[in-house]
């Protein structure tokens, strides 16, 4: 990375850590929802809520059979997390400063934040709701802040695939 691109990405860090101390300034944890644990004596769990999470989001449908909800909501967790993992790697691996492909670089930029930002959601969410039971991970509340990594995955599918244009473009 250039110079000017290491100062700013120093100073993001530093709003960044400046906004995370000014939150936990008189925090309190509260639970949110009952019979909350620390930990799970399954980590699984937590897995299997986000799974059940994104399958809903895929299929949007209230009773729909597990044997479809789950299968769909595993697909695509793991389309998020290989698509977080990729765009990682191809930030993270040196390239010498006449081989960097800007506009390339600021795609995978924007789409590890998406896919970040929703799997993280969906992480804490699971580790918050989970002593719920898997019919909590169907609200209807998770749909929004589940949408940006589904949105990364599209833009990335409009990006290579352009045949699939028109159908990515109605599923957007």
């Amino acid at each position: 990375a250039h110079g000017l691109e290491k100062r700013h990405a120093f100073w993001l860090l530093v709003v960044c850590g400046l906004s995370m101390a000014g939150f936990l300034v008189d925090y309190r944890f509260v639970v949110a929802a009952a019979g909350f644990e620390a930990m799970r004596p399954n980590p699984f769990d937590y897995l299997h809520f986000m799974a059940v999470m994104f399958g809903h989001f895929l299929v949007m449908v209230q009773r729909v059979p597990r044997w479809i909800l789950e299968p769909a909501g595993w697909l695509l967790f793991a389309a998020l997390v290989m698509l977080a993992v990729s765009a990682l790697i191809m930030l993270v691996k040196p390239r010498s400063a006449a081989v960097v492909d800007m506009p390339a670089t600021r795609f995978r930029e924007i789409c590890l934040m998406f896919v970040g930002c929703t799997l993280a959601f969906a992480l804490l969410t699971a580790y918050g709701r989970v002593q719920l039971g898997l019919a909590a991970a169907t609200a209807s509340r998770y749909t929004a802040l589940l949408m940006p990594g589904v949105a990364a995955i599209v833009l990335l599918l409009f990006k290579h695939r352009q045949r699939l244009a028109p159908v990515l473009l109605a599923l957007l």
